[in-house]
């Protein structure tokens, strides 16, 4: 029974393998995030409050689609650690993972350094997120690195719940794998779910670890699905990725009509708002793990995905460095990070 599972899975490892599906996942993630970063802070165009918000839903779903596509990605990968659990396993994750993000992320993050002369030493080991973020009066050199750090977080707690189950449940690779996302998107999810209740707690903490450990977990679930081969190929599925771009933008009209007190006491949702901030990522997080699923059986040529992670690198230090808040607060000159230096 092990072996015919095994080989089940064995069948569909090629799967995993970049396609033109995947990498078109990843194009119009990286659009869609410069875009969004680009028109409100570089044109001069007078944006409305809907379209400011309607490009702020656009950065948003860009991210989600990013970790979903991510939690897809490393999904072959977790479960095959699960497959053959152990520390060596474990620790060729990591490396794998960290040699394709963390050159590109710290030669990013040392320019934005030395452009604009601001240095967190909590930037070289991915805790800016512990505080008050995309605030002025917490300003990182890189604020949008936010999201990678929710990544590295997962990448590196997620492996390990791996292997605790493994340790304590006699069950297949996949079902483990499927068991710790599950645990760990109710955990996130209740987490949010409590946190929202405190006042006193950082208006932005969405964005810590702790409360987005389940970013890419959807993803995870999606290649679990992809793996077993329980869904295939054919003309339902093109018709899937279709419905899931639909309910995307669907969900972005609602986004900016959520942005007005009007659109609550018009609908009379205004006491169902509180929940809705907790599972507000996981409506997305779930149309972006179907949709991701559902590009991956259109196979083709592919992108480089390193070729694909520089751009959006290259892009952020390009936007940033035309936009109008951070040449506010930060003359845009190397000489800002050699006078840091000089200081010392």
């Amino acid at each position: 029974m092990l072996q015919k599972e095994q080989s089940r899975e064995g069948s569909h490892l090629n799967r995993s393998h970049r396609n033109l599906g995947l990498d078109f996942a990843r194009t119009a993630a990286i659009v869609v995030v410069v875009v969004s970063h680009l028109i409100p802070n570089v044109t001069d165009w007078k944006l409305s409050p809907n379209a400011i918000s309607a490009y702020e839903y656009m950065g948003v779903a860009g991210v989600e689609l990013f970790f979903s596509l991510s939690g897809f990605l490393i999904g072959q990968q977790i479960i095959a650690l699960a497959g053959e659990p152990s520390f060596r396993q474990l620790r060729t994750f990591w490396f794998k993972r960290w040699m394709r993000t963390l050159p590109l992320y710290y030669v990013a993050l040392i320019t934005m350094s030395f452009v604009t002369g601001l240095w967190d030493i909590r930037t070289f080991y991915f805790f800016q997120n512990f505080q008050p973020a995309f605030t002025p009066d917490h300003p990182t050199p890189l604020v949008v690195a936010w999201s990678l750090v929710l990544e590295e977080w997962f990448y590196f707690f997620f492996p390990i719940f791996i292997l605790i189950a493994c340790a304590t449940l006699k069950l297949s690779a996949i079902r483990i794998t499927v068991l710790v996302a599950v645990i760990v998107i109710i955990g996130a999810t209740a987490a949010r779910a409590i946190g929202q209740f405190y006042p006193q707690i950082d208006p932005t903490f969405h964005a810590q670890p702790v409360f987005r450990l389940d970013c890419a977990a959807y993803g995870v679930l999606a290649a679990c699905l992809y793996r077993s081969g329980a869904i295939g190929s054919g003309k339902g599925v093109a018709i899937a990725a279709l419905v899931s771009i639909i309910f995307a933008c669907a969900y972005g009209v609602l986004f900016v009509g959520m942005k007005h007190q009007e659109f609550w006491d018009a609908t009379g949702l205004n006491y169902w708002y509180r929940f809705m901030f907790p599972i507000r990522w996981t409506l997305l997080d779930i149309v972006f793990a179907w949709l991701v699923f559902t590009l991956a059986f259109f196979r083709g040529t592919h992108f480089p995905a390193f070729v694909a992670v520089a751009i959006a690198w290259i892009s952020t230090i390009i936007i940033f460095n035309l936009s109008d808040p951070l040449s506010t607060h930060s003359p845009l000159t190397p000489l800002r990070g050699l006078e840091f230096w000089t200081n010392l």
